[in-house]
Order: C-alpha cells, then structure tokens, then sequence
C-alpha cells in the first residue's frame, strides 16, 4: 500500500529493504523517517526485523490490515507504507479505497492453508503472479466504512436520547468523515 506521491515506486517483486529506500525517496524522506504498518504476525517476524535493522519505525497492530492500510492513505495517518500479508477480503476492500484516491498497491494471493492452496490450483491462479491495482479494482471504485467496534472510526453510540455512528467515504479522489445522529425510537 503506498500514498499517491509514490504510487510508482515500488514493486512488490523488490526485497522490502529496496521498497522502504524507494519510497522513502519518493516521498522526500529519509529511511529513518519511515513508519511502516506490518502485522505482527508470525510469518511477519523477519519481514519486521529486517524493516527496523534498516532504520524505519515498523508499528506492529495485532490486527487491523484494512486499519493499516487506511493509516497509510489517509492525510492525518501515521504511516507512510504498509507492507505483509494480509486478508483477501481487507485486500480487496483497501484496493477500493487505494483506487478512489489514486494511490498505488500491488499483491499476490498468499494462501496461509492447504485448502486455500488448493483452490487456487483448481482455480488456474498462481501465488506468483503480482497483480496490479487494475487487476484487483477494474474501474472507478468508491470506499465506504462505518464504525462497529471503535479503533480508526468510533464504535456507534447512544446518549441523552441519540444514536451517533461514524463513517468514511473515499470517492473521486475526496474523503468525507461523516457523523449521523439520529434520535432513538423509545
């Protein structure tokens, strides 16, 4: 996931190391003024080490890969690139959001199971194949969040008799933090 002053710095074939240097080129910053979101996962362990022993600030959410990926596009987040292995759905759903800002992203399928091994082999789809922004978003796209759990957007609330929830929306390069609140039934 890159912000759009980057969107063409970076492949997703290059070792992480080249990618930071890349980016932080791109962005006018030096490699120890990076913050990169890695999941801390287990299968993220040498990704992240190797990320901090070349100068950037690596923050490690236990979760969160679409959070993550927000953090990076947004122009109040707090991270300069994501990089690891996330979610096919979260993927997805941050490609929408990449897509309607005009940012850059590149993935690969990278299933964690056997059975998701093999349904890519009875699909045809090879792990190896770097898809492109295009490939997983074909046209215009639009991103739409609402709040459910707190985190990035705050958790629907009732107070003194109104229902308040948050939600985003990213469309045609724009971002609208939107606050409903309506009144409760009683």
């Amino acid at each position: 996931m890159l912000p759009a002053a980057a969107r063409d710095a970076a492949q997703i074939t290059d070792p992480p190391e080249t990618t930071v240097e890349n980016v932080a080129e791109a962005l006018g910053k030096h490699v120890s003024e990076m913050r990169i979101v890695v999941l801390d996962k287990p299968r993220h362990q040498d990704l992240a080490r190797g990320l901090r022993a070349a100068g950037a600030t690596v923050m490690t959410p236990p979760a969160g890969d679409l959070a993550g990926a927000l953090s990076v596009l947004l122009p109040d987040g707090r991270a300069d690139l994501l990089l690891g292995i996330g979610g096919t759905p979260e993927g997805a759903l941050a490609a929408c959001a990449v897509r309607a800002l005009g940012s850059g992203m590149q993935g690969r399928l990278a299933p964690q199971r056997e059975d998701g091994r093999r349904a890519l082999d009875a699909a045809g789809l090879s792990p190896e194949r770097v898809l492109e922004l295009e490939d997983l978003v074909g046209g215009d796209a639009a991103f739409v969040a609402t709040g459910v759990t707190g985190g990035l957007l705050a958790a629907p609330r009732e107070e003194r008799g109104w229902f308040t929830t948050e939600s985003l929306v990213i469309a045609a390069g724009a971002i609208h933090h939107i606050r409903h609140t309506t009144p409760t039934e009683e």
